[in-house]
């Protein structure tokens, strides 16, 4: 297609060349700009004029050739600008180093930075620069590619002859402008219209119960740009599809089905975490608990792309996990075929009638995106011109919005009128795209097509694909670098607009985008002499012209000779693992490939960067983040261009001279979840790195290169910004840090490294001069040992977050905090007033402030602080077996509470208080003894607490607050009742090692707590009623837990936990008999951990009930109603010595135990026959056997976890119908038995004797697998 041709290369003859030549005469001085003069006034302006004359030309291939020999000297002079560019940098950082040694890094007598001696850096920097003034061999280069490029910027000339236009003579005349930035249209990107019947109809299939049959597939198909995917996304969004599906999965897939990468998506659409796994057995499993965890789940398949000879089988792989789950779930998916794959189709399919939106929709459509809403320009003329131009769209939703997007951008009736005459929207779809492109800047245009490099369907986020544009000096530059972020992310949300983009899904640098699939068609004829994808033929020719590379192949080798010829490529994406040994081809490609710009390595599998990379003149663009990178070679540091570096979080040391890179904007740590580390290793002299965007965590030293000066000369940092060490600090350095300057910190966390320190003022004179901009949105101080706040928090009312964090001598809240609408208060041993409370407050958390107390002016001193002897034996039996973990800190944090507590200490007091810190500490048992002197101490506090009400401070919390978490807390009985009270928009509570807690509020009080969903109460030692918690008619969450005063007792009607009741967990507490036989109709998962009393759980009412956790139970001897449960599908028994197994449900079932004992009892009563998952966790026997099991081909997997077993049964072949077996850090296991034919994968992990046995050719266990088709080894 010339059209197309033509279209690809007009970004050359845009003002791109006119910036190369300004910036490039810079190095060359007022002699060639003289001789190039004509190039600027003259010769680029006309270029337009021959591309507008080309357009309907028989000559359009002559300016074709033209351009792209315009292209490829435009190319080559900007390669040795570049590399003059590099020199200058290098010049000026040997410049900086020779000022260092002159200087003696010497600091001054005030405390100022050794880095600040400019004058003999001035001076250094001239003689650089008299030095550099001489033409040097790239100078000379660069003059004659300059040169070069007017020779053939001046053919422009003769084609004006050829095509009959006017040329140029005088700067004064000028063609019509280039198109300038285009702006956004102002109207949301989601509108849908002409869509609600179909999206009505769907969801009612997808609602509807089947009874006894399999839920069918809704099939949405179509052709492209039918608004196939907007659908499935409005329904995906409906607030009715999300209230019936507990889970919601979408995935996006690609045209060559790869399985893996699919299955992790569909983990991280459901849990919104980048799963750290790579074995399809281990990410099946993972979606297999899912689909067991929720009550319905809806999977969306979003664009399938189905080749029937060669991803049959793969279909099958990416579905297994849907296939063999019986559950209730339901699967949307859209093509633009009817041929699909057989695994789909074994579900059923449901068409969805999926038609064109109707002729009036299709206008008002239309109207939206080109006019907006109530928009004053729009005309009743326009209005019909743009019917008439959409008549020409053949109904496509994607070329009405693209096209209207545009023509938003002109709202006058010359322009419409010649797109309706001119232009040729004759029903091509694809002919609609390319003139919403040509409409586009020229800078946008070369944009949008590079990111054809990228396959079809894969998704990326914003950030990527700016700081690509920006890494590959697509967009213009300005004095701002901000303006340059600023205006590429315009060009991007452009782009979302006019349909270039869809967004997909969300990860942790925003929402992921891909490009919508006839668009990507698009740029990929328009890329194609420039952007090239490797992506599993060997039969390739890359085009000469080539400068992006992308390779998705796990060989490597094949490709390196064909990939070495493309010397003059500035990208390479690689997307794919290597199965080859990456050192040696790495080396090649480095030492071949100079001119590189961008680097991604998604995967490596070496932990060393080879040193080679140093040799990157012009690299920009480097992430190793999913790599297994974790060491950097010193050559890094001469990469002087490198704008963005992301790295793994094992990289635990930055290569020497680090701070050279003084073009460096982004530096990220990132780990294997995909979420950013906030701790980067240290680098020395980090205020050279001027451009540096992100700095998350800077520590103070008392040595050179890491003073808090060293932030002063960051003038771009944006975002977060955490400074540990302030004790390191100065008052001098701490203005020189100018954070007042940093207008674009929206956190700032301030910290000093040792808590209770002796009051100090000169953390308050630092923290004054480290004064961050009034637009400071977030604020932490830890360890702070001042008594005043800082003048300017005093100030400053739009703080929204305020955490305040071990401040020994801070004693009430700041006067100024109207905005803020989040509240910590954590570790503050004085505090002792909540005044100036902010009236907004959303969360609130109190969390170890003793000296604050929380009680009624009138409240009588209630005697349930008692304890008789026998609940004080029953405290100490809790206490001795609560975890050590958990045990350890909460008995010195309680002491701590005592200790600093106002309570008056008198001798016996202080011998009380020996006495519990000698059994907290463990130098003896804490048996009755200590439990009594601890409750001697709680008493006098308990008593100095009632005391002191009659003076404590009312508890009023704003009723605006939606979480209230109290940790530790001096808070009565009737205080939490009258604060409770009022906050009717509360929907979590958390109430946390409480002592002075004795009962939860009462009915009046907790029918008022409406939109409370989530309640967890833990380690209150002394809490002995939940008060009328079922009055709490939305709490769906309830989590109990180490109380074991608490006496859990039915009401006068029955019930005790609210029918609204989804997820409860009670560990350490007494379950009375019959707890579990009143109304909890949406009980889906009930967990009792470590609990003693009835000897049997009747659980058959609790028909919703899909897990059920049995952990640590000694009294506990069987579970009535199992059999009941048709919705049970995970149940976990562990550590449960008196149990007696009765039926199982007749169901597919995970089952997880951790006793020998216990599978036998299981099989001898036939309750494992409906088994489909067992995994035996934590199991203490060393050998294990399965006579007497019966065949059982329901059992599709077996696991072994963190087992001490040594030898496995012989009988694991009567498991015929096994298809998976795992292994996982059983170290003590050596060798497997016969298996069954059946299985199709072994996964071997931390299993260090198991691997070599059955490790090929050699294992003496090798035969016994070699018939499995997936053999998985993991260290």
């Amino acid at each position: 297609m010339a059209e197309v041709a033509l279209t690809a290369l007009e970004w050359v003859a845009s003002p791109i060349i006119e910036n190369l030549v300004q910036k490039a005469i810079t190095f060359l001085g007022t002699d060639i700009a003289e001789e190039l003069e004509d190039l600027e006034t003259i010769i680029i302006p006309q270029f337009e004029l021959v591309i507008k004359a080309a357009e309907n030309s028989p000559d359009k291939q002559k300016v074709i050739k033209w351009l792209r020999r315009l292209k490829n000297a435009y190319y080559e002079t900007e390669d040795i600008f570049d590399e003059l560019e590099y020199q200058r940098l290098e010049s000026e950082v040997k410049a900086k180093s020779a000022c260092k040694e002159d200087s003696g890094k010497a600091t001054t007598s005030k405390g100022a930075c050794s880095c600040r001696s400019f004058k003999s850096f001035a001076k250094m920097c001239y003689k650089v620069n008299k030095k550099f003034s001489r033409f040097s061999p790239a100078q000379k280069e660069l003059r004659n590619k300059l040169k070069n490029l007017r020779k053939v910027a001046e053919e422009s000339k003769s084609l004006c002859e050829l095509l009959k236009i006017q040329p140029l003579n005088n700067a004064n005349q000028t063609p019509t402008n280039f198109k300038g930035p285009a702006v956004s249209a102002s109207i949301p990107l989601n509108k849908v219209i002409g869509r609600d019947r179909d999206r009505d109809r769907i969801i009612d299939l997808l609602v509807e119960k089947r009874v006894g049959e399999r839920n069918p597939a809704i099939a949405i198909t179509g052709i492209g740009g039918a608004g196939k995917t907007t659908l499935a996304q409005l329904i995906f969004n409906d607030q009715r599809v999300k209230d019936h599906f507990n889970v919601r999965i979408w995935v996006c897939l690609s045209p060559k089905l790869d399985v893996i990468k699919h299955t992790k998506e569909m983990i991280q659409s459901a849990s919104m975490q980048s799963p750290q796994l790579d074995s399809l057995d281990a990410l099946q499993r993972t979606i297999i608990d899912t689909l067991r965890d929720s009550k319905n789940t809806l999977l969306v398949l979003d664009d399938i792309w189905y080749n029937k000879s060669t991803e049959e089988e793969e279909w099958s792989k990416l579905l297994a996990p849907f296939t063999n789950h019986e559950g209730e779930h339901r699967i949307i998916f859209t093509s633009r075929s009817t041929e699909l794959p057989s695994a789909l189709c074994r579900f059923g399919i449901i068409p969805s009638n999926f038609k064109e939106i109707e002729e009036n929709d299709f206008k008002a459509l239309f109207r939206y995106f080109a006019f907006g809403v109530d928009n004053p320009r729009k005309t009743r003329e326009l209005e019909e011109i743009g019917d008439k131009i959409a008549e020409k769209l053949s109904g496509s939703p994607l070329a009405a919005k693209a096209v209207a997007s545009q023509l938003s951008k002109k709202l006058n009736d010359r322009f419409w009128k010649d797109t309706l005459d001119k232009v040729k929207l004759n029903g091509d779809v694809s002919e609609s795209l390319l003139w919403t492109y040509q409409h586009l800047d020229a800078e946008l245009q070369r944009c949008f097509s590079y990111c054809s490099i990228f396959p079809k369907g894969l998704s990326i986020s914003k950030m990527h694909y700016v700081e690509l544009w920006l890494c590959q000096n697509f967009i213009k530059c300005s004095d701002d670098p901000n303006n340059v972020m600023e205006k590429a992310k315009g060009y991007f949300t452009e782009l979302i607009a006019c349909s270039f983009f869809q967004p997909v899904s969300i990860d942790q640098f925003g929402v992921e985008y891909k490009i919508h699939d006839l668009f990507h068609d698009l740029a990929e004829e328009l890329s194609k002499e420039d952007c090239f994808r490797i992506e599993g033929s060997t039969q390739i020719e890359i085009p000469s012209t080539v400068r992006h590379i992308s390779i998705s192949v796990f060989d490597l080798k094949e490709y390196i000779p064909i990939i070495l010829k493309s010397d003059q490529v500035r990208t390479v994406i690689f997307l794919k693992p290597f199965l080859n040994d990456v050192n040696e081809i790495f080396e090649e490609l480095l030492s071949k490939l100079t001119k590189l710009r961008v680097l991604l390595l998604f995967f490596f599998n070496n932990i060393m960067l080879p040193e080679h990379v140093g040799k990157l003149k012009h690299l920009r663009y480097l992430v190793l983040h999913a790599s297994s990178i974790s060491e950097l070679p010193k050559s890094l540091s001469k990469l002087y261009h490198l704008q963005v570096l992301m790295l793994n979080k094992r990289v635990k040391k930055l290569p020497k001279n680090f701070s050279n890179l003084r073009k460096l904007r982004q530096l990220l740590m990132i780990d294997a979840y995909g979420k950013y580390v906030a701790t980067l290793p240290p680098i020395a002299n980090i205020g050279n790195l001027t451009s540096l965007e992100t700095v998350w965590e800077f520590h103070v030293r008392k040595e050179n290169g890491f003073e808090l000066c060293q932030l002063g000369n960051l003038k771009r940092i944006k975002g977060d910004l955490r400074i540990q060490n302030l004790e390191n600090g100065n008052k001098a350095h701490a203005i020189e840090a100018k954070l007042c300057e940093k207008k674009d910190i929206k956190r700032l966390e301030l910290v000093w490294s040792k808590a209770c320190r002796s009051r100090s003022d000169f953390d308050l004179e630092v923290i004054e001069a480290l004064q961050p901009h009034e637009n400071l949105k977030h604020l932490l101080l830890q360890k702070y040992s001042a008594a005043k706040y800082p003048s300017w928090l005093l100030k400053n009312s739009v703080i929204r977050t305020l955490s305040l964090y071990d401040c020994s001598y801070l004693q009430v809240l700041p006067s100024n905090l109207t905005h803020c609408d989040k509240l910590k208060l954590i570790s503050l041993p004085k505090l002792r007033n909540l005044s100036h409370m902010p009236e907004g407050l959303m969360s609130l958390i109190i969390n170890s402030c003793p000296v604050l107390v929380f009680a009624l002016k009138e409240e009588p001193q209630l005697s349930n602080h008692d304890l008789s002897l026998n609940e004080t034996e029953f405290l100490a039996y809790w206490l001795y077996f609560m975890p050590f973990f958990v045990k350890n800190v909460e008995f010195r944090n309680e002491y701590n509470s005592l200790f600093i507590s106002e309570v008056p200490k008198n001798n016996e007091y202080n011998e009380y208080l020996e006495t519990f810190r000698r059994g907290a500490d463990g130098e003896q048992p804490l048996d009755e003894h200590a439990i009594q002197a601890w409750w001697r101490c709680h008493q006098q506090r308990i008593n100095f607490l009632y005391r002191e009400s009659a003076n404590a401070p009312e508890f009023m919390l704003p009723s605006s607050l939606t979480t209230l978490i109290l940790v530790r807390c001096n808070i009565t009985d009737g205080a939490l009742s009258d604060c409770l009270r009022r906050l009717t928009a509360l929907k979590k509570l958390v109430l946390r090692s409480i002592m002075t807690l004795t009962t939860l509020p009462s009915k009046h009080v907790m029918w008022k707590l409406q939109n409370l969903k989530t309640l967890n109460i833990r380690l209150c030692w002394c809490l002995r009623s939940l008060g009328f918690v079922q009055g709490l008619v939305s709490l769906e969450k309830l989590k109990i837990g180490f109380c074991p005063c608490l006496d859990i007792k039915h009401t006068g009607d029955g019930t005790i936990f609210p029918t609204s009741l989804q997820s409860l967990g009670l560990r350490f507490c007494v379950i009375p008999d019959g707890m579990f036989t009143c109304d909890m109709p949406n009980l889906y998962e009930l967990t009792v951990d470590t609990c003693r009393g009835s000897k049997s759980l009747s659980i058959g009412m609790l028909t919703s009930l899909r897990k059920l956790i049995l952990w640590n139970c000694p009294d506990l001897c069987k579970v009535e109603g199992l059999q009941s449960l048709a919705s049970l599908t995970h149940l976990l028994l562990i550590n449960l010595p008196n149990f007696q197994a009765g039926s199982l449900l007749d169901g597919p079932l995970m089952l997880e135990i951790s006793s020998l004992e216990m599978l036998t009892v299981l099989s001898s009563n036939n309750a494992f026959a409906y088994v489909k998952y067992l995994f035996i966790n934590d199991c203490q026997e060393e050998t294990l056997t399965f006579e007497g099991l019966s065949p059982t081909p329901s059992l599709w997997q077996l696991g072994f976890e963190d087992c001490k077993i040594k030898v496995l049964p012989n009988s694991l072949k009567v498991l015929s119908g096994l298809q998976a077996l795992v292994f996982k850090n059983c170290p003590e296991i050596s060798s497997v038995p016969e298996l069954p034919e059946s299985i199709i994968q072994i996964t071997i992990e931390k299993c260090p004797m198991l691997k070599e046995r059955c490790g090929a050719p050699d294992g003496p266990d090798w035969p016994k697998i070699r018939h499995i088709p997936v053999k998985l080894f993991k260290d």
